[in-house]
């Protein structure tokens, strides 16, 4: 780890256990951590943490063939990002359906849990929340942080499948207004989108198909 050789740690127990600490370090600028021997090992997780007060500003790579410093991709803010618990949960019968699509619903709760934000307009009585009563609080914050939207109709579609357009709208807003945008994909001209689209593609957080389109339309995962 940090370039030197800490400790060699042997895991084999007679009895499988969990939940063990198997080794443990602190003071580390960055680390690489290599196992020695044997097919497979099972471990829990692995936990670190980060003082905020020490992080260093990540510094960019010199590009040789332009002469300037390139700009480091953008995050949103540690001032708005909440400490948390899980923000995404499974399902009762014990499976998590990575395929299934996510509802306008479901992203307001995820989001909610993992962002704080000045209030920039008002909150709006929604005809339609009581669909997803769970999910009014959440509904209520994105709304008061500018974040999401409802219909002209008056709803907020709580149950409606989010597209890929409208996520790369909201991540859009997060984001820092100077990101160089992407080059663009077939089928997103002249899409209300469009902007939205460039800007998480050109800070790497929204990628497209093989056959080069983004598929705006298509319900996200």
């Amino acid at each position: 780890m940090d370039g030197a050789f800490r400790e060699t740690v042997d895991a084999r127990h007679a009895s499988r256990l969990t939940g063990q600490t198997v080794f443990s370090i602190s003071g580390l600028l960055s680390s690489e951590a290599v196992k020695k021997s044997g097919g497979t090992m099972l471990v829990d997780g692995v936990t670190f943490s980060v003082q905020a007060e020490t992080t260093p500003t990540p510094t960019p790579t010199f590009d040789s063939s332009t002469g300037s410093q390139p700009t480091p991709t953008p995050i949103v803010p540690t001032d708005q990002i909440n400490e948390h618990e899980a923000y995404m949960e499974g399902y009762e019968d014990g499976n998590f359906k990575p395929d299934k699509n996510i509802t306008r619903a479901e992203i307001a709760t995820i989001l909610s849990r993992v962002l704080t934000r000045d209030a920039v307009a008002e909150n709006k009585n929604y005809g339609d929340v009581n669909e997803a009563g769970w999910a009014k609080d959440a509904i209520s914050a994105m709304t008061r942080m500018g974040l999401m939207e409802g219909y002209p109709n008056g709803g907020f579609g709580p149950n409606k499948s989010i597209t890929r357009a409208e996520m790369s709208k909201l991540v859009s807003l997060l984001i820092d207004e100077t990101t160089e945008t992407g080059a663009g994909f077939a089928d997103v001209a002249g899409g209300w989108a469009r902007d939205a689209i460039l800007a998480v593609q050109g800070a790497g957080l929204m990628k497209g198909y093989e056959d080069g389109t983004f598929r705006p339309n298509n319900a996200l995962t």
